[in-house]
């Protein structure tokens, strides 16, 4: 199936180069009987309805509906879904199915809470967002951003020595400033003493000595650990015997201990003081509205509507 899709944008690029045809906007991956498919599309229909739903409110309360978003996941495999929606969408319009009562009701569900959830995300928001200065005081005064000291990792396994020798040599091409590596972080065990005062970390323990693999497999993280703390960025640590397997480090960065920088948290930082002044403001703006309304509740069907639930 990839291969037939891939066969079939080749394929379409051709036949517009030959008959002269525009190139399709940035955002359009495919067409399906005159009809485009997004990336947009794409995205949502991997994600499931109530994903979609979420991420059509957030993308537009943040105003940023014209910004590609990244996709996770087969690309291929996304595409095939969307061109199956597309195709049970026109079966769907020819049998009127936007005429029927409960999609409408859906409908108006739909719309009744995008309009809420947006009013609080559009305006609620911006009364309680913090300014530059409560953020940064904010920042100063809390610990939840403190770190040990760690390095960043590239992580690979391989079951024997001339396999973790090729991945040595993949490893060796990687691009360290592509966002897409995938970064393990690593931290250092503080203990390092061979007394039997270091329960559960020590060489010399008794449960070394009675179980002298698992004794080797210690030594060999501890070993690891130590290369990976003294490497450089770039250096790759290993192989490194673990007991049957061989782990493989790129260190990419070492983060000594310390605090994270401001400009790396900000938005983390803007976004929970917004949570977190939004909760009350919703809850206080919910009681003032309901003292100054008229609210008559019918108890009798109230009841009867939930009567043996």
């Amino acid at each position: 199936m990839k291969r037939a899709i891939t066969m079939l944008c080749l394929l379409g690029a051709f036949a517009a180069v030959m008959f002269g045809q525009t190139a399709p906007p940035e955002d359009v991956v495919a067409t399906v009987n005159g009809t485009n498919i997004t990336i947009e599309d794409m995205t949502a229909g991997a994600q499931g309805d109530n994903d979609m739903i979420r991420h059509s409110i957030r993308k537009r309360a943040n105003g940023n509906s014209g910004r590609r978003q990244q996709i996770h996941g087969d690309p291929e495999w996304m595409l095939e879904q969307a061109i199956n929606q597309t195709l049970i969408m026109e079966e769907a319009e020819k049998a009127k199915m936007g005429e029927d009562p409960d999609v409408l009701a859906a409908t108006e569900s739909f719309k009744r809470a995008m309009m809420v959830e947006m009013y609080y995300s559009k305006v609620l928001a911006e009364q309680v967002k913090p300014s530059e200065e409560e953020i940064l005081k904010e920042y100063e005064q809390t610990g939840r951003f403190n770190v040990e000291q760690h390095a960043l990792v590239v992580r690979q396994w391989a079951q024997s020595e001339e396999e973790a020798n090729s991945r040595i040599e993949e490893m060796k091409a990687t691009d360290l400033n592509d966002p897409n590596i995938g970064l393990d972080m690593m931290f250092f065990p503080e203990y390092r003493g061979d007394d039997e005062s270091h329960q559960g970390g020590n060489r010399g323990s008794n449960a070394d000595r009675s179980d002298g693999k698992r004794g080797d497999e210690r030594n060999s993280k501890m070993e690891m650990y130590d290369q990976v703390k003294a490497a450089s960025p770039g250096d790759i640590v290993g192989p490194i015997n673990m007991g049957g397997s061989f782990e493989i480090i790129l260190v990419a960065k070492q983060v000594p201990a310390g605090k994270r920088p401001f400009e790396e948290v900000k938005d983390e930082i803007e976004s929970y003081m917004i949570e977190e002044r939004l909760n009350d403001l919703r809850n206080s703006q919910q009681e003032e509205l309901r003292k100054n309304a008229t609210i008559t509740v019918y108890y009798e069907n109230l009841n009867k509507a939930f009567e043996g639930k």
